[in-house]
């Protein structure tokens, strides 16, 4: 321990070597004082020093409290509160020397906790985005659903490739396409019109015609029975009264000749139009159809030409022979319906009987029917 006299009250102060060269606080009278270093109860050989040595070296006088202490009264001594009580009386806890807030309207905003307005601006900006992207949506619905109700759409029915053929010339080929429903498409423009008597704008020249039409499975596709029995008509009402004409359909398998009349010629008058359109009501596409037959009894009506119309999906060689050894004196004019692919035989046939020939299309048939 260290033992040295207080500078002020003169008493005697014990303290711990640990604050040799510090300072301490004298428990009586409460002057702050040092310790010097060398003040140690043994020097360094470890013999105790003496009281001359104390006296020698007096402490120095840091701080001085007012008003005497009684010697006699309680004290820590240990060094540590005095540490306290110097920092306690320096003023450094004064309320003096803490920083007092701004009280200007700028530091009370910038010390007020702010709102947490970034998150509030991405949420309305993500709104907004969903919104506008929403909208977009409903517009182009909107413009399609307007397009789609001004344009038809067709149904395309499905051609099958069933073939009949007996080998024997005046036996006949069937059409074998499966037909189906078929939606209209919007009327397209019709071809420049055909001045005089015509058949989907092939002109008639003679003074009497024998319509030979196909009504077979074939002909229901894109619905092309509907629309060339429309076109026949139209053509009869192209005659004129001076010019006669008849009309036979392809014979089905096991029933009686559909034709019109039922015998020869008839002049193309408003009555006999409207009785063909009457006997045309009664005429579907079904079935098999006899072409020999059909044309055997055209050539007997007495008819200087025929408008010949097969709706077949296939005819072998054997079909010009049928067409020529049945016609008579007919010429014949040959007409398809969108089928190309009959071209080469239907040629052959116009071109032995003096007639023409002419693959009409879709487009057109339609606006020969309107």
């Amino acid at each position: 321990m260290i033992q040295l006299n207080c500078t002020n009250c003169k008493a005697l102060l014990q303290i711990d070597d640990a604050f040799a060269g510090g300072v301490c606080r004298c428990r009586y009278c409460g002057t702050i004082q040092t310790v010097p270093k060398h003040l140690r109860s043994e020097n360094g050989n470890g013999n105790a020093m003496t009281q001359a040595a104390i006296e020698a070296k007096p402490a120095k006088t840091l701080f001085q409290k007012k008003g005497a202490v009684d010697p006699g009264g309680a004290g820590s001594g240990t060094g540590l509160d005095d540490l306290a009580g110097i920092v306690a009386s320096s003023g450094l806890t004064s309320s003096r020397l803490q920083k007092k807030p701004d009280g200007s309207p700028a530091a009370a905003a910038a010390n007020t906790p702010r709102p947490r307005q970034d998150q509030t601006r991405l949420i309305v900006i993500a709104a907004s985005a969903v919104i506008v992207f929403l909208l977009g949506i409903i517009i182009v619905m909107s413009l399609r659903d307007k397009s789609g109700d001004q344009t038809s759409s067709s149904d395309n029915g499905s051609n099958g490739g069933v073939v009949a053929s007996s080998g024997n010339p005046s036996n006949d080929n069937v059409s074998g396409a499966n037909g189906g429903g078929t939606t209209t498409p919007p009327p397209v423009p019709a071809p420049a019109a055909v001045k005089g008597p015509n058949f989907i704008g092939e002109p008639i020249t003679e003074p009497s015609i024998v319509y030979v039409l196909d009504r077979g499975d074939a002909s229901r596709t894109e619905n092309r029975l509907d629309l060339m029995k429309q076109a026949l008509v139209n053509s009869v009402k192209s005659l004129g009264p001076e010019r006669r004409f008849a009309v036979v359909f392809f014979y089905l398998e096991g029933s009686q000749p559909a034709a019109f009349p039922k015998d020869g010629l008839v002049q193309a008058t408003p009555s006999n139009i409207a009785d063909l359109q009457t006997f045309l009501d009664d005429v579907y596409g079904v079935g098999r159809t006899l072409m020999s037959s059909a044309v055997k009894h055209a050539s007997q009506t007495g008819a200087e030409a025929a408008i010949f119309v097969p709706i077949k999906t296939f005819v072998d060689e054997g079909f010009p022979g049928a067409v020529m050894s049945n016609r008579g004196h007919l010429k014949v004019h040959c007409v398809t319906l969108a089928q190309a692919h009959l071209a080469p035989v239907m040629q052959k046939v116009a071109r032995e009987t003096g007639g023409s020939y002419r693959d009409v299309t879709i487009p057109e048939l339609r606006a020969a029917a309107q």
